[in-house]
């Protein structure tokens, strides 16, 4: 799940840039087989990095604690970059930022942790913290750092950056200056209200390059993944391509290291003394969860889905931020178990707001559970017919979708039994390219009318109406 928020760009720009990504080679995430995913389910511990910039994160880390530990990752950007340089074309501000959050998405894809932004803008090499924070406005920033941090209930927060004079770059100061006191603030009531509740982070580190009080090895060998954490971090951070980050998949060991913001002797990990098995749930839900595990069959993950809808009934009997979280992964593991494919095509690849776009919806069980298709939600459309799903029968309908402001996702209403199941698909335009075969791309709402000038400046010696 990625969370966006903040600087944007105008309509024309992202007409703009679409045209600039296409160029740009897709990262093919790196997808998790089933039982990583069931052991990511069982895992309740979260940890947050922030940062100033795209490509400041340490992808290695963030690979070792996403998919190695099964560790709900995410990565903080406080900026998208558009202050940066640029070695893979001409576009700078606005334009620069798009393509560098895309890089980021794409580095996400990768190392498996999700991303996070403010609205705190790339304004180019700051020599001072005191530069960046007033131009970034530190009250307004710092409350959307805390906002972030209650909604993702990190258990631990990692500052990339240490918010003094040896992180150079003043932005890079101000990242670490704002993450701390945002920890602080985010576990009190009477600071920054919103929609989410106050949360306390249990341990805060910082980064460091060498010699901390943690040493954690991210060049540990992955089986499930065919790659180790620091290779898959070499193959992340080189997607920041407009920054010419190309990095070396390192084979072999690979230490980072941290330290507790707060001196704890004798820590031996960055989780030490912190609940992140399932029992942080319920009992019987940990119990439920540890039978599903156990019972996992490579061959026919459909078997699992009955003890999956036992842990479905107890997480439906609990409350909580963390339950909802998990209920949604369950859901996903339950609809991967049943080898299921949604799909939302739209006919075009972009279209205008008040625009009526078809959406052709197609949905198939391939396995021999009996589910049933309930419904396929799109903002602003009408629902489909419900229907059973047989098994590799495809089922498909078509949604005519009153295009609004956004592109929202599509959502698969399933029931297995007694049990409804969620999954949820973006809006994409789907066709068939003959050199590289099947391609996607996301559905795209554009401006009814463009202007592009032969000329790149005009200039007038009045104010009078002149012919362009």
């Amino acid at each position: 799940m990625i969370r966006a928020s903040g600087v944007g760009v105008s309509s024309v720009a992202a007409v703009i840039i679409l045209l600039l990504t296409a160029a740009l080679a897709v990262a093919q995430p790196i997808e998790p087989d089933l039982q990583l995913g069931l052991e990511r389910l069982a895992n309740t511990g979260s940890v947050l990095m922030i940062a100033a910039h795209p490509d400041d994160e340490n992808t290695a880390l963030l690979g070792h604690l996403a998919l190695g530990r099964r560790l709900r990752t995410g990565y903080l950007s406080l900026t998208r970059g558009e202050g940066g340089q640029n070695v893979i074309g001409s576009e700078q501000g606005h334009l620069l930022g798009v393509i560098r959050e895309q890089e980021l998405l794409a580095a996400r894809r990768i190392d498996g942790a999700e991303q996070y932004f403010t609205s705190a803008a790339d304004f180019g090499y700051s020599k001072t913290a005191e530069e960046a924070l007033q131009k970034w406005n530190r009250e307004k920033i710092l409350g959307e750092i805390v906002q972030v941090i209650r909604q993702f209930q990190p258990d631990v927060v990692i500052l990339r950056w240490t918010g003094t004079p040896a992180d150079r770059h003043g932005q890079h100061q101000a990242s670490g200056i704002l993450g701390l006191e945002a920890v602080k603030a985010a576990s009190d009531p009477a600071r920054y209200s919103g929609p989410q509740p106050p949360w306390t982070t249990k341990r805060v580190f910082f980064f460091r390059n060498k010699g901390g009080a943690l040493a954690i090895e991210t060049g540990a060998y992955d089986p499930l993944l065919g790659y180790s954490y620091a290779q898959l971090g070499g193959i992340a951070s080189s997607q920041h391509r407009s920054q010419a980050m190309g990095a070396p998949q390192v084979v072999g060991q690979a230490k980072v290291f941290l330290d507790p913001v707060e001196p704890q002797p004798g820590l031996t990990d960055l989780m030490s003394g912190i609940e992140t098995g399932p029992s942080r749930l319920a009992p019987a839900a940990a119990n439920a969860l540890h039978k599903a595990i156990s019972a996992f069959q490579p061959k026919r993950p459909e078997e699992t889905i009955p003890a999956l809808l036992e842990v479905r009934r107890i997480l439906r009997s609990l409350s909580g931020e963390l339950v909802a979280r998990k209920l949604r992964e369950l859901d996903d593991i339950v609809l991967r178990c049943a080898g299921m494919w949604m799909d939302a095509a739209a006919e075009t690849p972009h279209g205008t707001a008040q625009a009526i776009v078809p959406v052709h919806v197609k949905v198939i069980n391939r396995s021999p559970i009996a589910m049933r298709l309930e419904a396929v939600d799109i903002e602003g459309a009408p629902e489909i017919k419900p229907a059973l799903l047989p098994e590799n029968m495809p089922v498909q309908q078509v949604i005519r979708w009153p295009v609004r402001h956004r592109v929202p996702l599509a959502h698969f209403r399933f029931r297995i039994g007694n049990e409804p199941i969620l999954g949820t698909r973006p809006i994409v335009y789907r066709y068939v390219d003959k050199l590289l075969g099947e391609r996607t791309q996301p559905f795209t709402i554009v401006p009814p009318v463009s202007i592009q000038f032969t000329d790149h400046a005009l200039l007038f010696r009045d104010t009078t109406p002149k012919s362009v």
